[in-house]
């Protein structure tokens, strides 16, 4: 089993260097998510320009923060359409109704946003916690930086403990928080640090932070209260791929690009001049000779030529065609559509169905992460119908749910609405079933609005043909005869 390196005598933050590399790739990602690419890349002025002085500020750095846009795309394709209760279910009536309590007391829609959409895309690792607080379940979501997993030595997927350790100050003292989740067993430490040298010195009670938190904690819960949901992984790792690592350099050339034809283009908005030095006045105030114009003068001898203006090419032509390459291989590397942005140049998609082969490496991008968040979530939300069985008095059999997972796009109503016909019409689908998928309301409502729809037509038609008042029609008068005969 890995080592566990926040023990008293241990340094903080820590010294592995697999550690280092990768909450070093989290502050980058950060960073990139954020917008604030000075702090990644602080040297960035070399490459815009060599005329570059720290207190010039005039210089700007035209960010493209397309990690950000990729990141919320994701997030909003994966999670956007899910609705209030993330489009979870349970098949038995009691679960069903606990589950529902769960989700909607935990806003459980946005938690699943914040860390199977954003955080899962930005850091590659994205975690639910799960614990009773104040008497309800509780889901938060827990930034991957404060995560050291614990793995088996002969199974790196397979995790022997979750440690979250995060530091904290508390009477001008630093301290660092540790939490070690086992399976039915969670332990809390805190711990003084070294202002100095970041060692961890020795262990302290809880309560000195004015934390009234047991140091152990039994759950009843024959598993973790934390879940792991990466963005996708290979094989031989545990932690997950962010959706970055491929295109920051791009991202960097683009923003370098940008930043170098914005810095051209200022120039030619204020161009030097030359020409006949007479053509200088004095500046009253600081004594200097100069033109009335906002660029510089370089004075020439007199009557050599009239004034001009200093031009250069800045060849922003093959610039632009560099600037549109970036964005494609952008486009193409991160398995992004154009159309997604509303940039396909090619065509402008006529329905849903067309608009889902444009997008066909998007989807497909986010059914990959589709599959790890739908593990991820199922297991979060039955460990919390198992705490709510145990700790919050609830009476029902906790089951792994369904959730209906959506494709994050508008609908084509028109096309859905035709499809429904179609099927209808041929007797694959009910026209019960036709109101629940168009309308997107359970099976009561659509039951409501079906009678409706027959009470309708019922009373479209000839008071002869109507339903329930054949009882009203007069005698058959093509029958021989009378009743009696």
């Amino acid at each position: 089993m890995k080592k566990d390196l926040i023990v008293p005598g241990g340094y903080w933050p820590l010294q592995d260097v697999e550690e280092i590399r990768r909450l070093n790739r989290y502050k980058t990602n950060y960073l990139l998510f954020r917008n604030r690419y000075e702090e990644v890349w602080p040297n960035w002025h070399d490459r815009v320009t060599k005329n570059w002085h720290k207190e010039d500020l005039r210089i700007a750095f035209v960010v493209a923060n397309f990690c950000k846009v990729l990141t919320l795309l994701c997030a909003d394709l994966l999670c956007g359409e899910q609705g209030d209760n993330f489009g979870a279910s349970c098949v038995d009536e009691k679960a069903n109704a606990g589950l529902q309590d769960i989700l909607t007391n935990n806003h459980f829609n946005i938690t699943a946003y914040e860390v199977s959409g954003i955080a899962a895309s930005m850091r590659g690792d994205g975690l639910y916690k799960v614990k009773v607080e104040d008497g309800q379940v509780k889901i938060y979501p827990q930034p991957a930086t404060n995560w050291f997993p614990l793995v088996e030595q002969d199974n790196v997927k397979k995790v022997s403990k979750h440690i979250l350790a995060w530091e904290e100050e508390y009477n001008d003292k630093k301290y660092l928080r540790k939490e070690t989740h086992e399976k039915g067993l969670v332990f809390s430490e805190a711990f003084v640090l070294d202002d100095k040298e970041g060692k961890i010195l020795n262990n302290v009670d809880l309560k000195t932070l004015g934390i009234m938190v047991p140091e152990t904690e039994e759950t009843k819960v024959d598993d973790f209260l934390i879940v792991h949901n990466p963005n996708w992984t290979i094989d031989s790792e545990l932690y997950g791929v962010d959706d970055y690592e491929d295109i920051d350099t791009l991202v960097y050339e683009l923003c370098i690009m940008l930043s170098r034809n914005s810095m051209v283009l200022a120039k030619h908005t204020d161009p030097n001049m030359y020409g006949d030095p007479s053509y200088l006045e004095q500046n009253e105030e600081t004594g200097r000779y100069e033109l009335s114009v906002g660029g510089a003068f370089f004075p020439t001898p007199a009557g050599s030529e009239k004034p001009g203006y200093l031009t250069w090419d800045g060849k922003l032509e093959a610039a632009e065609k560099h600037i549109d390459r970036l964005l494609e291989l952008l486009f193409y590397i991160s398995e992004t559509s154009p159309a997604a942005f509303g940039l396909d140049k090619h065509a402008i998609a006529e329905s849903g169905a067309a608009l889902k082969k444009r997008l066909i490496r998007t989807l497909a991008k986010v059914n990959r992460k589709k599959m790890y968040a739908d593990a991820a979530i199922k297991k979060a939300l039955l460990i919390a119908q198992m705490l709510d069985v145990e700790f919050c008095g609830a009476e029902y059999t906790p089951e792994v749910p369904n959730i209906d997972w959506q494709d994050g796009l508008p609908d084509d109503e028109l096309e859905q609405a035709t499809i429904a016909g179609q099927r209808v019409g041929n007797g694959t689908m009910s026209q019960l079933s036709a109101i629940m998928r168009l309308d997107k309301v359970d099976e009561e409502a659509a039951q409501k609005e079906l009678e409706r729809i027959r009470q309708e037509k019922n009373a479209a038609l000839p008071s002869f043909a109507r339903t329930g008042e054949m009882g009203n029609f007069p005698a058959n008068p093509f029958r021989q005869g009378n009743e009696g005969e």
